[in-house]
């Protein structure tokens, strides 16, 4: 990580064009959540196109359509730590404050920085508080 970047960053970017960066980030595990059911994907990320205003991922293990419109700001979080080293997070959080979907790097954060760094620092921001406190 370099000095510009940030633990937990809110991006200046468009949701699709981060959307767009899913397939260099290497394996990911896509998650949503709704209702009391969470849904997990884990993979390689193939494609990305934008096809009738939604944009669709798409790769052995994943299929999924996202609303660009719905997206109110995408947050870089590097805070996932496993036997130190960070495993980044980028998270589309919807204009309610919801998430609508994560996207979680399954390698460690030098393989997938170089996707991360492409939008630039970002805005740094505070760790969002977790639902369970």
């Amino acid at each position: 990580m370099t000095a510009a970047n940030h633990d937990y960053e809110v991006l200046n970017s468009d949701p699709a064009s981060v959307l767009q960066r899913l397939p260099h980030m290497g394996r990911l595990m896509l998650t949503t959540s709704r209702g009391g059911v969470t849904h997990e994907r884990m993979g390689m990320v193939e494609s990305v196109t934008v096809e009738d205003g939604r944009v669709r991922i798409r790769g052995a293990t994943h299929e999924a359509a996202i609303e660009p419109s719905c997206i109110g700001r995408v947050v870089v979080d590097r805070t996932g730590k496993m036997k130190d080293q960070v495993y980044p997070r980028v998270e589309f959080i919807g204009k309610n404050g919801e998430t609508i979907v994560s996207a979680g790097g399954l390698r460690a954060l030098r393989p997938s920085m170089p996707a991360l760094r492409r939008w630039g620092p970002g805005r740094r921001r505070r760790r969002r508080p977790s639902p369970r406190a």
